[in-house]
């Protein structure tokens, strides 16, 4: 929730788009992607700050990562269509539940594919309907 300091790099949530969001706020940005063919690289970076970006490229560079975005401060970050940002003052990253109370502040990439029973209220709002492929509040998950 709110203040977690959860990143939420790359999601389909509501599942008709694909996002670049933040458990709580922040600049949230929905790609023009079509989510079902669509590839490429997401790159999330903290700087100095605490400030934390996350962009999607086409294609890296040789350091592997997709270039980084450019901004000159919390408000200018949290104005761009082109990456999501969190800097919401004064909850940064370093701010966030997970960075308080003498912990180390460290990042856990983790997975998070939803199997589709059962959820929070972050569950019911990302099970949305998508026209002609699933119905609000049913499961639509394929592998193959």
């Amino acid at each position: 929730g709110a203040g977690s300091g959860e990143i939420d790099s790359l999601e389909f949530c509501p599942r008709s788009g694909v996002n670049m969001n933040f458990a709580g706020g922040g600049n949230q940005v929905t790609l023009k992607e079509d989510i079902n063919n669509s590839e490429g690289w997401v790159t999330v970076r903290k700087d100095e700050e605490g400030i934390v970006t996350t962009v999607r490229c086409g294609s890296v560079g040789e350091d592997g990562d997709c270039a980084a975005p450019v901004y000159a401060d919390c408000d200018e970050c949290m104005e761009s269509s082109e990456f999501a940002c969190y800097c919401s003052p004064p909850l940064n990253i370093f701010g966030s539940g997970g960075c308080q109370d003498d912990t180390d502040c460290t990042w856990t990439l983790v997975s998070d594919i939803w199997n589709g029973v059962d959820g929070d209220d972050g569950f019911y709002g990302c099970m949305t309907e998508v026209e002609g492929v699933v119905n609000k509040g049913e499961p639509n998950l394929k592998t193959e």
